[in-house]
């Protein structure tokens, strides 16, 4: 590539030579004319050496040297991915018509009314007639020949009425001393809390000998507070280390005590709390 422009920048320039050289040649004197049959003459004279000599430099071409042409590297070949082709769409059936949905009659409403509800029948006292002597009776309006002749009027007798309310008060009283002295048919009446404490206290005391009797004496020396929540009936219901001896083997042992005691003593007669709670000490002596 570079030794074709040079040969062609080479050419153009030989070209603008010759022009120049054209342009700068030095003036001919024109034919004389011999009239009508006359002759022409011209004078032709030779170019001037260096002139020619520029021109046939100019002319020749320069001595290139050889180049060799360096491999075209062929382009790499470009393997076009091949386009899927489009997949026909499957024609689509035409959409039929939605049929327009009935609109559902609104439910009548039951206007009926419920039938009245029958009034209650009110029961009648069954009054027992009082007797005739609580019937006070009414006064008498005294007619005119009573009027005159006033009568001293007896005292009127005391209404039986008040005879029945103090026999009733009195059938009280015996039944309700019956209530406290007697048995099973006459009601239970409820503890004092002084005396559900003292029956809270024997149930504990019964149940911390039946404990003891499970504790191992070789163990060690110590004391243990285990709290436990029985039932009346004597079941355990929950158990916990109320305040450590600060001997873990210790506090174990009072444990399993406790587990190995099996059913506690129930409840004395009385008792109406259905569980309590007892912080029983436990002592351990060798």
């Amino acid at each position: 590539m570079t030794g074709r422009w040079q040969a062609a920048l080479a050419l153009v320039l030989a070209i603008a030579l010759h022009l120049v050289a054209f342009a700068l040649r030095p003036d001919v004197a024109g034919a004389s004319s011999g009239g009508v049959g006359g002759m022409d003459t011209a004078t032709i004279a030779a170019a001037h050496p260096a002139l020619t000599e520029l021109v046939a430099t100019w002319d020749t071409a320069p001595d290139m040297p050889a180049q060799s042409e360096a491999p075209v590297a062929p382009p790499p070949e470009t393997t076009l991915p091949e386009v899927p082709q489009a997949e026909t769409l499957p024609q689509l059936a035409a959409p039929l018509a939605l049929a327009q949905p009935v609109a559902e009659a609104p439910p009548t409403a039951d206007v009926s009314l419920p039938p009245p509800e029958a009034p209650p029948k009110q029961a009648k006292p069954s009054a027992a007639p009082l007797p005739l002597a609580a019937r006070e009776p009414a006064p008498k309006r005294p007619s005119p020949k009573q009027a005159e002749q006033p009568k001293v009027e007896k005292p009127a007798a005391k209404p039986k009425a008040e005879k029945s309310r103090k026999t009733k008060a009195a059938q009280g009283q015996s039944q309700k001393a019956a209530g406290r002295g007697g048995g099973d048919t006459a009601g239970t009446a409820k503890p004092s809390k002084a005396q559900t404490a003292n029956l809270a206290k024997q149930w504990g005391a019964a149940i911390q000998a039946r404990i003891e009797r499970r504790l191992r004496k070789s163990v060690g020396v110590g004391r243990v507070t285990v709290q436990v929540t029985v039932a009346r009936s004597g079941q355990l219901l929950a158990m916990k280390i109320a305040r450590s001896s600060g001997q873990p083997a210790l506090d174990e042992a009072a444990m399993r005590a406790v587990r190995a005691a099996g059913r506690l003593p129930a409840a004395p007669k009385g008792f109406a709390a259905d569980s309590h709670s007892f912080n029983l000490p436990l002592r351990f002596t060798r």
